[in-house]
């Protein structure tokens, strides 16, 4: 009778942890989605902080770390712009930061079949087009042009990766190659930025 009484409080425990887990990533996913809409409207210091909440309670969420990085990336274009050296290079670090644990976190998923091929593969392309922007940021275009091609490879019919490749060749001077790119980018229906 005492065995079924802990079997009993045992399966109540593990009943009670599975509904909290649900509850937290349901609260994870709506900041997740605050994040978006708050970054849709410009508002990018509410999408920081919702991503950053939605990474405080479910720490393996790749796509909020990949979101958050973008935030990053959008702060050190306005410091670069502004001439702010300093914000310039916190933003960028802190941005690859976000996209090196959201890499590290997506190969684990990877390992333990929590995520599909394909999941991964979008994961490992945005990443790779993210940091390939930063590079761009920094003026290493070699690395620039690097990170994009890797995407592209993920992710042939992306517009948005031909459209950064063709802008980091374009600033590295190869304006054929630029070119190209800029073409491809439009033949799949992306915009040129």
């Amino acid at each position: 009778n005492a065995f079924f009484i802990l079997f009993t409080a045992s399966i109540n425990l593990s009943s009670a942890a599975a509904i909290i887990s649900s509850q937290e990533t349901q609260t994870a996913q709506r900041y997740y989605e605050q994040g978006i809409q708050y970054q849709k409207k410009g508002e990018f210091i509410k999408a920081y902080k919702a991503y950053t909440k939605a990474i405080e309670i479910t720490p393996d969420s790749v796509a909020a770390y990949i979101k958050r990085s973008r935030i990053y990336i959008i702060n050190a274009q306005a410091a670069k712009i502004g001439q702010d050296e300093g914000a310039f290079r916190k933003s960028t670090e802190k941005a690859m930061s976000d996209l090196k644990k959201a890499k590290t976190i997506t190969l684990n998923l990877q390992k333990a079949k929590t995520i599909t091929p394909k999941v991964a593969q979008g994961y490992y392309a945005t990443i790779y087009n993210y940091i390939g922007f930063v590079y761009y940021l920094k003026e290493d275009f070699p690395k620039a042009i690097f990170y994009n091609e890797q995407a592209i490879k993920l992710e042939p019919h992306h517009p948005v990766y031909y459209n950064d490749l063709g802008m980091a060749y374009y600033s590295s001077g190869n304006n054929h190659l630029a070119k190209e790119e800029f073409k491809n980018s439009k033949i799949i229906g992306g915009p040129i930025v």
